[in-house]
């Protein structure tokens, strides 16, 4: 039987993700004292935000995003568990098919390939992002003042995409 755990939304993936990135990032795991909102802040997030949000509208992130969703949703997994899949949700898959919603191994392999290569490509649309997100010595302080300014101000490009509406046979 099916589970009937409710789909994460754009933003648990996206804060779980980027949490994660910045947590197992050597250059933001030093530890620091909170980040003082100077010119240097302020033109630095700025600078951040105008990307973010060109991000955020670009169809690749929009893919790349849905995806990675589809495949966490059918491990059957709340995001808090997420961990388990590293470093590699194919054999953790599996080893607990029966309790995915996956059919087979092969389905996994196929999606989290597509997830992959979405992502490779999501990357390279958006390297400038990239790029200066990493080059900023700032601190994950920003990251957070980003998501959760562009959550307030533009809800909806949070919002869970709707259902694909299936076709009639």
């Amino acid at each position: 039987m099916r589970s009937k755990i409710k789909s994460p939304t754009i933003y648990e993936i996206t804060t779980t993700i980027h949490f994660n990135f910045i947590c197992n990032n050597n250059h933001f795991c030093v530890a620091q004292e909170a980040t003082v909102k100077d010119s240097l802040y302020t033109a630095t997030y700025n600078e951040l935000n105008v990307l973010y949000l060109k991000r955020l509208d670009s169809e690749i992130y929009q893919e790349h995003m849905r995806l990675m969703g589809d495949f966490y949703h059918k491990t059957n997994l709340k995001s808090d568990k997420w961990s388990l899949l590293n470093p590699d949700p194919i054999a953790w898959v599996e080893q607990n098919l029966a309790e995915t919603d996956f059919f087979s191994v092969f389905e996994a392999q196929q999606e989290w390939d597509a997830f992959k290569m979405a992502e490779k490509k999501e990357f390279e649309e958006n390297k400038e992002y990239h790029r200066k997100l990493r080059i900023f010595k700032v601190g994950p302080e920003i990251f957070r003042d980003l998501m959760n300014d562009a959550i307030v101000k533009y809800p909806d490009r949070f919002n869970p995409p709707p259902p694909l509406e299936k076709a009639d046979n």
